[in-house]
């Protein structure tokens, strides 16, 4: 798949839709309800602000709940903006939730601008925002929203990253540290970003061999990358990791080191609704994830990601995915980011539970590969003619007006969302979980007061 042009009426519908979406996000805020974690997220949005305004001295943070495995970004920012806005702690959370998720949307078009063109960026923006289950969560979810947006900032600049082999100015480097360690710092499994950086550098590295014939020069190059990129990179992302997150401070070995063995052997034992019987969270069935993902994601990124398989294997048979060390590494990138959690999921069996909430992060780097699919269809319709181009391009805006007349009638429960596979919302009672986050009980209160 080769880059289309920067063509310019691209960047100005990115601009346009991005206000646009700024303005929904202002206006709707306050309509959703408060999540089961927030009133533990706020509670420790004090206590980090508090341990840096007290510089250290008030450690409350350190031990309150589970809270102190995480890093405390987003909490911090929270409690912060709470005190200059006219509204209280959970609308406040709420706007901030929202306004980073829109972040991860702009993080998810960059992504896929970089590997593909603006237009591929703008197709990935789209579909991740009328993706029902980002968006929902995008309002009221601190724990899985900001690691995800953080996540898909990581990922562009490793795109860039790898593209910019082997001379990556210093702007990339100090960006790819710094989103790689707010990423950790905000989740300790988000080391597996590090794995990501490495398997499209080891691409861009087999190229380089393969088109050199040299094994030396290889090596040479590799070890230049290592030194002048990958070792500032990851003295950046430890250093942004131990600011942001307070308990890792205290032991900035050890601790980070814990966390990651805690969060591997977390047991949460209870049991959730798949696919219309009950399973226990501790012993999930192998395909949970990939059934979930199935009936979740809209149908056109399912159809997309389906077509995406297949024109990768198109340009493998016909030897055009080996050549280009400017675009293999970032393909390598985005199939890794996509196809690991799923692996890692089979394999290691984490402890998962309210549908897809712990793999949201998995959404934009699925986005943007759809983004780049929806244009390189764009573009073999424009070589059969305009007709076909203008059919798809119909199909693309109706498609896009249905869904946004979908999660209107949603509002503001868009994240219950499933897909015709299972017959919807109403085929998905009983034999899926729909609203395991607690939002509705917002609405249900305002009802009893009318009532009343």
């Amino acid at each position: 798949m080769q880059p289309t042009p920067n063509v310019s009426p691209y960047r100005p519908l990115a601009i346009a839709g991005g206000i646009a979406a700024v303005l929904v996000v202002l206006f709707t805020f306050e309509d959703y309800g408060v999540t089961w974690d927030e009133f533990y997220h706020i509670a420790n949005g004090k206590h980090v602000l508090a341990y840096y305004a007290t510089l250290f001295a008030d450690r409350t943070v350190l031990a309150y709940h589970n809270l102190y495995l995480y890093g405390g970004v987003f909490d911090g920012m929270a409690a912060l903006a709470s005190q200059f806005l006219p509204f209280g702690d959970y609308q406040t959370s709420n706007l901030l939730n929202a306004l980073v998720g829109l972040l991860g949307i702009w993080g998810c078009g960059k992504l896929a601008g970089e590997i593909a063109g603006r237009r591929a960026g703008l197709f990935a923006a789209v579909f991740l925002i009328l993706n029902p289950s980002w968006y929902g969560h995008m309002f009221n979810n601190p724990k899985d929203i900001p690691f995800a947006a953080a996540m898909a900032w990581a990922l562009y600049f490793m795109a860039r990253t790898v593209k910019e082999f082997p001379a990556v100015p210093l702007r990339t480097v100090v960006g790819l540290g710094a989103t790689l360690g707010l990423t950790v710092g905000m989740r300790v499994g988000g080391v597996i970003a590090f794995f990501y950086l490495g398997v499209a550098t080891a691409a861009y590295l087999a190229i380089q061999w393969r088109n050199t014939r040299s094994l030396r020069t290889a090596w040479i190059e590799g070890r230049s990358i290592a030194l002048r990129c990958m070792l500032p990179v990851t003295l950046i992302a430890y250093a942004v990791m131990l600011l942001s997150w307070p308990w890792a401070q205290q032991s900035p070995i050890l601790n980070p080191l814990r966390a990651l063995r805690l969060f591997s052997h977390i047991s949460w034992d209870l049991n959730v609704l798949f696919d219309g019987r009950l399973v226990n969270s501790l012993r999930l069935p192998a395909d949970y994830l990939f059934v979930y993902f199935a009936v979740k994601l809209p149908e056109p990124i399912l159809v997309l990601l389906a077509l995406a398989v297949v024109l990768a294997a198109l340009a493998i048979r016909r030897n055009r995915a080996f050549s280009n060390a400017k675009t293999l590494p970032g393909y390598a990138l985005l199939t890794t980011a996509i196809v690991f959690p799923f692996a890692y999921f089979v394999l290691a069996r984490p402890v998962t539970y309210d549908g897809i909430r712990h793999f949201l992060f998995v959404l934009p780097p699925i986005s943007a590969a759809a983004g780049i699919t929806a244009d390189r269809l764009f573009t073999l319709a424009t070589r059969r003619g305009p007709a076909l181009h203008a059919a798809l391009a119909a199909a693309f805006t109706i498609w896009v007006g249905w869904q946004t007349s979908l999660m209107i009638r949603l509002h503001p429960h868009q994240y219950v969302y499933y897909n015709s596979l299972v017959g919807g919302v109403n085929g998905a009672q009983a034999r899926f979980e729909l609203d395991y986050w607690g939002n509705s009980y917002h609405e249900a209160v305002d009802l009893l007061n009318e009532y009343l």
